[in-house]
């Protein structure tokens, strides 16, 4: 009996996709900085800033949030020293490269994780709040992939 409940399972787990591959997916195109990321289509409430560098996305509940944000490199920062130029407490993690750089942090019950992009020219972020125990993983690693500038392919 336990056999075939376990292979029952099995055959329930491989037959359910994993949420990033389930999920409905939007890309965000900023002409102004040059860049573009794909992002979970998972949000319904959407604000664009005046200035043209980026969008503000929450969830219906306002318990995930998304930012998306570019700017020109003025100060020829590499990723190290975006990443050092980055204020944090609750760091779980925090690593960069000379064209990147990822901080990962906790603030109460929140996850906030922010990865960003940079070249000579300008720079691109985003910031994926979500709450403590939901599992965006897959989520945030196809956002990685896919945060792109002019000059980091």
């Amino acid at each position: 009996m336990k056999k075939v409940l376990s292979i029952i399972l099995l055959c329930v787990l491989l037959a359910v996709p994993a949420w990033g591959a389930a999920q409905k997916w939007a890309r965000y195109v900023n002409g102004r900085f040059g860049y573009s990321v794909e992002y979970p289509d998972l949000f319904s409430k959407r604000d664009d800033p005046a200035n043209g560098d980026g969008v503000w996305l929450k969830s219906k509940d306002g318990r995930t949030r998304l930012t998306l944000s570019g700017g020109y490199n003025v100060l020829m920062q590499d990723g190290g020293a975006m990443l050092e130029s980055r204020e944090a407490k609750g760091v779980l993690k925090k690593e960069s490269g000379s064209e990147w750089f990822r901080l990962v942090r906790q603030e109460g019950k929140q996850i906030i994780h922010e990865y960003g992009v940079v070249n000579d020219d300008a720079w691109a972020s985003f910031t994926f709040a979500y709450p403590k125990g939901k599992d965006f993983k897959a989520a945030i690693s196809r956002m990685e992939r896919t945060l792109r500038l002019g000059g980091n392919d």
